[in-house]
């Protein structure tokens, strides 16, 4: 048996290296592939319950400016939750009027809850992160009429 030459040793180290290149390439692609999916799930999940919270409250004053401008013409507490409803569901049909929520100061500023879960991929799902998603704002309006 002859002894191996410092050629022969370095040339089969390069053959292993060479060899293994594609693995550590492709087993690193895949993980950062793995990562960024996870990034852009938990990014568009943050970002949609952010803009759902900023639209539930916009729809929440405009449905208290409803019940108000009802509550002005008509004196009806009924009539004015049925006015905010309405308004709610109209600016999005998930929207809706916590229905023992709505009073009116004696000004004609209207006070409700308006609720909506807000459209993610993964946090709706799991069970700690669900009320995230489960927005609760108050709205407050007056109508200007």
């Amino acid at each position: 048996m002859r002894a191996p030459t410092f050629l022969s040793m370095v040339s089969s180290d390069v053959r292993t290296l060479s060899g293994d290149v594609g693995g550590i390439v492709l087993g690193w692609l895949t993980r950062l592939t793995v990562v960024l999916a996870v990034v852009a799930v938990v990014a568009f999940d943050g970002i949609s319950i952010v803009t759902s919270r900023l639209s539930l409250e916009d729809t929440g004053n405009q449905a208290a400016r409803s019940a108000s401008e009802t509550w002005q013409s008509t004196h009806d507490i009924r009539a004015a939750l049925a006015s905010a409803q309405r308004a709610a569901t109209e600016a999005n049909a998930d929207t809706s009027v916590v229905t023992d929520s709505l009073s009116v100061d004696p000004d004609g500023t209207a006070h409700l809850v308006v609720t909506r879960e807000a459209s993610t991929i993964v946090a709706r799902h799991i069970g700690p992160m669900r009320h995230w998603c489960e927005l609760r704002v108050q709205g407050v309006g007056k109508s200007t009429a």
